[in-house]
């Protein structure tokens, strides 16, 4: 059985398979996590190829639809144990200190996409850190960061990316982990390959020469690494104190706006993005989750921004606002 271990700033997390084939997609994501310090596990998922397998019989069925990352998927319960089904390619076993993924052969490549990361953040949960669908930058100069939150496709990486040229450096434009740490909110970021759209290289000429593949079926083409940092510096995952938390609204027809939000406006709409309902209602995992983004909330300055045309202005808005 080969082993890798990852440091998720605090926990630390077993990656386990029978073949090198089946972590090979993991490693250009979590490379940069790694750590060879085996003192202790706090959470361990297993990856094996072979059957998916079938939900329990006595399961409660949570949900049956589309993940965000456009997977169909089938999510059932059992006590505390979740199951998670994409079809018969493959299949999730999550429970609260380890994880079992099981992968048709021919559909490996799944192996790196959502499923993975909903262990990632049950090992998160074993050190009270929580997993949110957000951005986050670090502020030009600044260790501080700021989250910049909105539902796929409003906008999250367009902005992020237009944030780089003024001194931003990205953490994530995706994946952020929220961490309370010496009394004050933190972030860090998973590492995530990046994902352009299509629009975006529209709006964002200047990326253009760096986005040498073929746009997919979902019109977006991922962005390499070395491609990103010779776009704008991107900051290591580690823990940064949060200035700010930012809500995408609609695309303004003018000038960028640039408001504070009120504290129940800003967890309605990061709650409705990152707790989610099923048909059990809400479990204890995601009252802990909404706890903790309620927390965030109310200490952190909240505003809303509503980007116009003009890109390459976006940042001294987003600096003037902040104050």
């Amino acid at each position: 059985m080969i082993e890798r271990w990852c440091d998720l700033n605090g926990p630390r997390m077993r990656f386990r398979a029978k073949d090198e084939a089946l972590l090979a997609p993991l490693d250009v994501t979590w490379l940069r996590m790694a750590t060879d310090a085996t003192d202790r596990t706090d959470y361990t998922l297993t990856i094996s190829r072979g059957e998916v397998l079938p939900a329990p019989d006595d399961a409660a069925l949570l949900f049956d639809g589309i993940l965000p990352d456009n997977l169909p998927c089938v999510v059932t319960k059992v006590g505390s144990d979740e199951h998670y089904r994409v079809e018969d390619r493959i299949s999730l076993l999550l429970s609260k200190r380890e994880a079992r993924i099981v992968v048709a052969p021919g559909s490996e490549n799944l192996v790196r996409r959502g499923l993975t990361t909903l262990a990632v953040g049950a090992a998160l949960a074993t050190a009270e850190q929580y997993l949110l669908h957000a951005a986050a930058l670090a502020l030009p100069g600044h260790e501080e960061a700021i989250l910049i939150f909105g539902p796929s496709g409003h906008g999250k990486t367009t902005t992020s990316l237009s944030l780089l040229p003024a001194g931003f450096r990205l953490l994530t434009d995706d994946s952020s982990v929220i961490k309370r740490e010496a009394g004050r909110d933190q972030v860090w970021a998973l590492p995530r390959a990046l994902k352009v759209h299509r629009k975006t290289a529209e709006l964002l000429p200047w990326i253009r020469p760096e986005l040498t593949g073929t746009f997919d079926e979902y019109g977006e083409q991922g962005l390499a690494p070395a491609a990103l940092a010779r776009l704008g510096s991107v900051a290591p995952p580690r823990p940064h104190p949060i200035r700010a938390i930012i809500a995408l609204g609609k695309r303004s027809s003018g000038d960028h706006e640039f408001r504070s939000l009120p504290k129940a406006e800003m967890l309605a709409r990061v709650a409705s993005d990152n707790i989610g309902r099923n048909l059990a209602g809400m479990t204890p995992e995601r009252r802990a989750r909404l706890g903790r983004i309620a927390e965030l909330v109310s200490a952190t300055p909240a505003f809303e921004l509503r980007a116009g045309s003009d890109l390459e202005s976006l940042p001294a808005k987003i600096i003037a606002g902040l104050g």
